[in-house]
């Protein structure tokens, strides 16, 4: 419907919330999103209107992000419970994931409750993600009855948006650790 309308979303938008509706490209593919003004958060600067992303799905938003890039040519990006299990015990990331979902890069396999815990705070964060349009879930049966999603080609937006906590992820997981011993 955007891609039919441009304009009249732009206006839309701009009007209602004083957003801008900007277009993006990524895998040949056209997205949009809703970014702020230049001179400040639009009508959406009371906190009930937006909110920051907490820790968590900021975490699974990278970890996400960095599994896109490495589909990045095949033509659908599916993630299933098992794949994302993998990444976080034996991926290239493995010990960051596991000093920032567990705060323990030594041990190598999970406890049953560690595993449930993640499987559940994941479930409340991909329902996030897919309202903001980042990731499709996909039917049980579509996957052996597993955990199952899609990310999207509009997750690149995230990638520009973090670009520091990117490329260098290992500080970011430091201050990550840094906070949770304060607290």
């Amino acid at each position: 419907m955007v891609n039919t309308y441009p304009d009249e979303f732009r206006h839309f938008y701009r009007t209602l919330y004083g957003l801008e509706l900007r277009q993006a490209r990524a895998e040949n593919i056209d997205y949009f999103y809703l970014d702020f003004p230049d001179e400040g958060k639009g009508r959406l600067n009371t906190s009930d209107r937006f909110r920051e992303m907490t820790g968590w799905e900021t975490l699974f938003a990278l970890m996400l992000l960095n599994m896109y890039y490495d589909r990045f040519f095949e033509k659908t990006k599916v993630i299933t419970w098992p794949a994302l299990r993998r990444e976080i015990e034996e991926g290239d990331l493995a010990h960051l994931y596991r000093k920032a979902f567990f705060n323990s890069t030594v041990r190598e396999n999970l406890s049953d409750q560690e595993v449930k815990g993640l499987s559940e705070s994941l479930k409340k964060v991909l329902r996030n993600f897919a309202r903001w349009g980042w990731v499709k879930l996909l039917p049980p049966e579509e996957a052996d009855g597993e955990l199952a999603f899609e990310i999207r080609e509009s997750i690149d937006r995230l990638g520009k948006l973090y670009n520091y906590e990117i490329s260098d992820f290992d500080q970011f997981i430091k201050q990550i650790d840094l906070k949770r011993t304060k607290s």
